[in-house]
């Protein structure tokens, strides 16, 4: 099992893993899998791309047997570079309660760190429990930050941050 980069060319295991979260957890995303499975090729291809290299934006696989089985993305808000949100997480149910998805946060956070973030900021969709213990188990804490999703009747999302330095 390793934690890697995303790189350009791996656009279709991107797109094949994403597909396959929104699948098997559609209430834990905003995107939908009727509409990520109409993307274009060409937007799975820049997705990797800008998710490779540099600081702007980060996505990391696990991958066993070279098939990701987990994911991460961060990205530095365009209106606050020192602030990444961590957004897209999913690991595959035969992977989970191994301490996989907590590494996969460590290498978001190092990444971030790396780049300069003073913060890592995530939401959790109210009810799910075991993200919540997760990302707290990850230092994460509540912001008291709330919202309730568009579209979404019902559906609250928390705001959660993990200070990595003084802003």
């Amino acid at each position: 099992m390793e934690i890697r980069r995303i790189r350009p060319d791996d656009w279709p295991e991107l797109r094949r893993v994403r597909l396959t979260a929104l699948q098997d957890a559609p209430e834990a995303f905003l995107t939908r899998h009727a509409e990520a499975v109409e993307y274009p090729d060409d937007l799975w291809k820049e997705r990797a791309r800008l998710g490779s290299s540099g600081n702007g934006q980060a996505t990391f696989l696990l991958v066993e047997d070279e098939q990701a089985c987990g994911m991460v993305i961060g990205l530095t808000r365009p209106e606050d570079p020192s602030e990444v949100l961590l957004v897209g997480m999913w690991i595959s149910p035969a992977h989970r309660r191994a301490r996989h998805g907590a590494a996969l946060v460590e290498r978001l956070v190092a990444w971030a760190t790396e780049a300069g973030a003073h913060s890592v900021v995530l939401g959790v969709i109210e009810g799910n429990d075991s993200a919540l213990k997760l990302y707290e188990s990850c230092g994460f804490v509540r912001t008291g930050e709330r919202r309730d999703l568009p579209g979404h009747s019902a559906r609250i999302e928390y705001t959660m941050q993990l200070q990595l330095s003084p802003a």
